[in-house]
């Protein structure tokens, strides 16, 4: 659970930095009440959110929601392919070393 929500954090953050890069400084500022300069602080007391920022945004700006969790499924994926993986190689213990 920890590993999925930092993959979650981490892709939200990267996510609302990508938006920010299409707001011009002085709309962020008058919609949010802070400079850009602070958007760290922001993210971390949810005061900018995706949603928040789709709506000072050009309408035709995608939506990034959908991906956030593309990454996390990604590194889910690859660790259940090591687990097939590891159950593959489980072989029963030879005769010889079993108690009787």
């Amino acid at each position: 659970p920890l590993l999925v929500g930092y993959l979650r954090a981490s892709a939200l953050r990267d996510a609302i930095h990508d938006l920010v890069t299409r707001v011009s400084p002085e709309r962020f500022e008058e919609t949010f009440g802070a400079p850009l300069s602070r958007l760290d602080d922001l993210i971390s007391n949810q005061v900018v959110t995706i949603p928040r920022l789709l709506e000072i945004l050009p309408p035709d700006t995608l939506d990034p929601t959908p991906f956030i969790y593309d990454n996390t499924m990604m590194v889910m994926a690859g660790f259940h392919v090591v687990a097939f993986g590891c159950n593959a190689l489980i072989r029963p213990v030879d005769r010889n070393k079993q108690m009787s």
